[in-house]
């Protein structure tokens, strides 16, 4: 962890802070030791000319800033000066190494600043700044990633538990403007006190909080997240899957057939296209297949029955069926699919899952055994790993790996592993992407559009009595 702040106490004047910090950006643009160097390499051109001009328009500012400062005047015109820094910058590209977002950071908080000075003078205000850290907190550095990039928490009136989340390369700009620092000046100032004209500040992500917590910025950082997800954010980067369902199995839709018995089940897949997170895609998916795995012991007896009069000893055998274990039902389900339903002419879905499993990226095997075992992807002989899947267990691993990682999404269980876009393995995010969901978009879709006896009723109705 690095601080970036000044370690002696010091009560510092706001006008002292607002003019250091803008003659500092000037005196850094127009280094002697810089401006010479650069000047004698295009000395007597056009080039070098305008150089020189260029730079004692940027010069000249520190005059300006000094004078503004004796009179108490509250500098302004940001406009001009963000030109000529732009101008620079573009026709002298190789001059500075300062990169050009720590000018415009820094100039746009000055710039709200001069904003909410109301007054013509500067206020004779001042504050012990030194109170202040600005922390950097990049998750090399405490351990963990925080997402939130510019974000203001103020508990009015004590400044002391004011926080803010900078991060200079996120449209920190664009937050400095639209941020109502109104009754916040004093923070804007400290803030200001804190910023380093130096690119290192442009490339991190930093908390500015009082010296109180700062022993605690784990802490910190959880409270922040916790705030701001209290009012409608969002934490977390998503895992973004936007690829259309593309089936490759045989397809014989009958226009004839009773596809609205589906209807529900086609609402959810248009929820499942219009999701674009790879977890949210998922859950999606599998709700359709967690309905025909009930679906399927329902049609299994009925089928058989209608229209013979369904019995009261028929609904307690049907109740027996749907009694099982989740587990159990998928698994059912998974054997009857992958061993009685036609991918195509020559092959069974049990072939194709197989297949689509063996073909993954070899370079990639690692990455899925670790994502296995995190997933807890096991049977009584042990864990499941890439290259033990075969004939023999295809069915028992597919269906344990697609109803462990259905559970690792929606259960929160100390003892198990919990699935979220902020720990998402690249294995298993390779595994969703290329066979879970491909495989199990190709089984529901062809159940649904092949008439079959697995998930399709034959008859809309039930008879009790005749």
């Amino acid at each position: 962890m690095s601080t970036v702040a000044a370690a002696t106490p010091v009560t510092k004047m706001y006008i002292d802070i607002f003019y250091e910090k803008l003659k500092c950006l000037v005196e850094e643009l127009t280094k002697e030791e810089l401006v010479n160097s650069y000047s004698e390499v295009h000395d007597g051109t056009m080039k070098g000319e305008k150089f020189q001009e260029k730079v004692g328009e940027i010069s000249n500012y520190s005059n300006l800033f000094d004078r503004l400062k004796n009179e108490k005047k509250v500098f302004t015109d940001f406009e001009t000066l963000e030109q000529i820094i732009t101008d620079l910058y573009r026709e002298f590209s190789d001059y500075s190494t300062l990169d050009k977002e720590v000018c415009d950071t820094l100039l746009s908080i000055c710039r709200k600043i001069a904003t909410l000075i109301v007054t013509e003078e500067f206020p004779d205000d001042s504050f012990e700044t030194s109170q202040f850290e600005l922390i950097r907190v990049d998750e090399a550095l405490v351990g963990r990633e925080i997402s939130i990039s510019n974000y203001l928490y103020d508990k009015k009136p004590s400044v002391e538990n004011h926080l803010m989340v900078i991060t200079p390369k996120d449209d920190f700009i664009s937050f400095i403007q639209s941020t109502n620092f109104e009754n916040l000046e004093d923070f804007l100032f400290i803030f200001l006190d804190k910023v380093q004209i130096s690119n290192d500040f442009v490339t991190g992500k930093f908390v500015l909080l009082h010296s109180n917590y700062q022993e605690n910025i784990k802490s910190i950082l959880s409270f922040i997240e916790l705030h701001y997800v209290s009012l409608g954010g969002e934490i977390h980067n998503s895992q973004v899957y936007p690829h259309k369902p593309t089936i490759t199995s045989s397809i014989n839709a009958d226009i004839s057939k009773n596809y609205h018995q589906f209807s529900e089940v086609l609402y959810i897949l248009s929820e499942y296209n219009s999701q674009k997170d790879i977890l949210d895609k998922y859950l999606k998916i599998y709700q359709v297949i967690e309905n025909f795995m009930f679906r399927y012991p329902v049609c299994n007896l009925v089928n058989k029955l209608t229209p013979a009069m369904f019995s009261i000893r028929d609904f307690r055998r049907l109740y027996k069926r749907v009694e099982k274990d989740e587990i159990l039902a998928l698994d059912d389900l998974i054997e009857k699919v992958f061993n009685g339903i036609d991918y195509n002419s020559t092959t069974k879905f049990k072939k194709f899952v197989l297949d689509k499993w063996t073909s993954l990226d070899s370079t990639k095997v690692s990455e899925i055994n670790d994502a296995l075992s995190k997933l807890s992807v096991s049977s009584k002989k042990g864990d499941y790993t890439h290259d033990k899947i075969d004939n023999n267990n295809i069915i028992p691993f597919y269906t344990k790996l697609v109803y462990m990682v259905r559970n690792s999404i929606v259960h929160n269980k100390e003892t198990e592993y919990h699935l979220t876009s902020n720990n998402l393995l690249p294995g298993i995010i390779y595994i969703l992407e290329n066979f879970l969901l491909i495989t199990t978009e190709e089984i529901v879709f062809n159940l649904i559009m092949n008439h079959n006896n697995l998930v399709w009723y034959n008859h809309p109705e039930l008879y009790l009595f005749r």
